[in-house]
């Protein structure tokens, strides 16, 4: 037989019925698609309207003689002007780096990272983080 519920244990349930209702109504959910580069050439990297290329280096990470590239790519269209105007429009923005390597002949991402680059309004007191990254003696500088 059914057992009536007390004052306090209806509380219950509407206090666990609220805070699931809340958890999933005002959760985040607006992590970033990125795109899979991975296998891609550099024309087809280029080829994305979605994002831009801001850093770009080249240089030699193995040991074939094809130089290797690796390019910073940023979300959206907007180029870093000032602060005043800039801050807000990038405050969004993400990166990705990708570094393409010569496999058989051809030049292929062959490595994608979404997190490791700074976004542009991550710098603290700076408005603006720009990276550097550069190919020396077979070794990536970031």
């Amino acid at each position: 037989m059914l057992k009536s519920l007390t004052k306090f244990e209806m509380r219950i349930i509407a206090l666990i019925q609220f805070l699931l209702f809340s958890f999933t109504a005002f959760g985040q959910t607006n992590e970033t698609v990125y795109p899979d580069f991975l296998g891609d050439g550099l024309s087809e990297v280029l080829l994305n309207k979605d994002w831009i290329v801001i850093e770009r280096a080249e240089g030699y990470l193995n040991h074939d003689q094809t130089k290797d590239i690796v390019i910073v790519l940023q979300s959206g269209n907007h180029r870093f002007r000032n602060c005043a105007e800039s801050a807000k429009k990038l405050a969004d923005e993400e990166r990705i780096i990708l570094v393409l390597t010569s496999e058989n002949g051809k030049t292929r991402v062959t490595i994608q990272n979404n997190k490791f680059i700074a976004r542009p309004d991550e710098g603290g007191m700076a408005c603006y983080i720009e990276p550097e990254i550069s190919i020396d003696n077979k070794q990536l500088t970031i």
